[in-house]
């Protein structure tokens, strides 16, 4: 059984249109400065809102927001861009 019923894959959560044979979301180009971004790990104690989130660091920081996505919305919809890997 899962721990928690809210960490369960998330797959019900922001159900996007997509396109092509993998119905990926299609997401326009844009053009930000590589020095525009901060850490995930640093966005909660960050006063920074003209800048990108990233999640490119340990497996855990992300952990965080995937297990408990509804506490890091607001702050997530303060920043103007978000970054995160494709797996």
């Amino acid at each position: 059984m899962y721990k928690s019923r809210l960490s369960y894959e998330n797959t019900t959560r922001a159900v996007f249109c997509g396109e092509g044979d993998f119905d990926i979301p299609k997401i326009e180009p844009t053009t930000i400065s590589a020095d525009k971004f901060i850490g995930f790990n640093e966005a909660m104690s960050s006063k920074k809102t003209d800048c990108g989130i990233h999640f490119f660091l340990d497996d855990y920081q992300f952990t965080r927001l995937w297990n408990k996505p509804d506490r890091y919305i607001d702050l997530l919809k303060k920043i103007y861009l978000r970054y995160v890997t494709r797996f």
